[in-house]
């Protein structure tokens, strides 16, 4: 800063000696060193003071900026703690509100397995009650085990085996399979279902193999005592299924009643176009 004085001072002893002219210089009788000399240092001294308070003007405006930066930095570092401190409270809490959640979810997968189990059990109690209902609505007529069955096509899927969707799936007892024909134009379809001999035929218990939107392919299907090998069928006095609403197991559960006719089996015909034979479950029982 005093350099800077120093080369203001020079300059201003340059601008006061330009400034003065050869009148100035000179008086009547002619030139007077000393009063020139007194007149140039007058000139100097003025210009110094003054250049001394713009320095001094400069300097102080110059602290009040460093102040000011000073200032704004304090401001900017507690601003930044403030920041980090708020960063970690949230961290904090995100971390807190994981843990809870993954114990609430523990809990929630624990009941879920609970009422799956509860449910599973449920559900056979059911199928034991509906086996028990429909022994009593069948009139206790006792069941004519299929000695073998055979349905005019078998559904083929990639990546599964071909008895995958047999005929033998009707009859297995369990409601989670199904044998499925072919669906095509060919027709028509049938199931048949052989005794050991020949046998007296009551009431036939049909299951539906679809539970949802397509259980109607069913509609239509008729039942029929098989008299002999040669082909020839005793009508049913209820004969024909009529696909009814309701996607449960119950309510695709259907009765046919071949009360008073014998013979070797029974057989479920399809003949209709652009459909497949669907059985989940089929059961024939004595008068």
């Amino acid at each position: 800063m005093i350099i800077f004085a120093l080369f203001v001072f020079v300059g201003l002893i340059k601008s006061a000696v330009g400034q003065l002219n050869a009148s100035t210089l000179l008086t009547a009788e002619g030139w007077d060193p000393v009063s020139s000399m007194t007149t140039i240092l007058e000139t100097c001294l003025a210009l110094r003071d003054d250049s001394l308070d713009k320095a001094e003007a400069l300097k102080e405006e110059a602290y009040r900026a460093k102040d000011e930066a000073y200032a704004i930095r304090e401001k900017g570092l507690e601003a930044r703690s403030a920041l980090e401190t708020t960063l970690v409270e949230t961290l904090d809490l995100i971390k807190t509100q994981a843990i809870s959640t993954n114990l609430n979810l523990q809990e929630i997968k624990t009941s879920l397995s609970s009422m799956a189990a509860r449910l599973e059990t449920l559900e056979q109690r059911l199928e034991e009650m509906e086996e028990r209902e429909e022994k009593l609505e069948i009139g206790g007529g006792e069941l004519i085990p299929a000695a073998r069955v055979a349905q005019s096509t078998t559904l083929r899927q990639s990546g599964l085996p071909e008895s995958h969707w047999g005929p033998e799936k009707a009859i297995d007892g369990n409601l989670h399979t199904q044998s499925h024909t072919q669906c095509s134009h060919h027709r028509p379809h049938w199931f048949r279902y052989y005794f050991s001999g020949k046998r007296p035929v009551g009431r036939i218990k049909v299951v539906n193999g679809k539970l949802d939107q397509r259980k109607t392919r069913l509609n239509g299907a008729v039942v029929s005592v098989m008299v002999n090998d040669e082909g020839h069928r005793a009508t049913c006095r209820l004969n024909t299924i009529n696909v009814r609403e309701g996607d449960s197991f119950q309510a695709q559960t259907y009765y046919l009643d071949c009360t008073g006719n014998s013979g070797i089996g029974v057989e479920v015909l399809l003949d209709r176009d652009g459909t497949c034979l669907e059985i989940r479950d089929i059961a024939v029982y004595a008068p």
